[in-house]
């Protein structure tokens, strides 16, 4: 079994660069690896870096919120 190393992270473009974003997860159940990042931060960051992502287990999802702040 090859090691394809980590998934790619998951960018949300089309934010104010210069605005703050919070990321809060609303989906219920157990909860994977996957955690929101503690603080808010800048649309440029979630834009162009992202924010890393476990792998999906089979049927399964993960639902996020993202809120502006400033």
């Amino acid at each position: 079994m090859a090691v394809l190393g980590p998934p790619p992270a998951f960018r949300i473009p089309g934010l104010t660069p210069a605005g703050r974003y919070t990321v809060a997860r609303l989906d219920p159940g157990p909860r994977p690896a996957y955690e929101p990042p503690p603080g808010p931060l800048s649309g440029a960051a979630l834009a162009g870096i992202g924010r890393p992502v476990p792998p999906p287990a089979p049927l399964t999802t993960t639902i996020v919120h993202l809120r502006r702040t400033a």
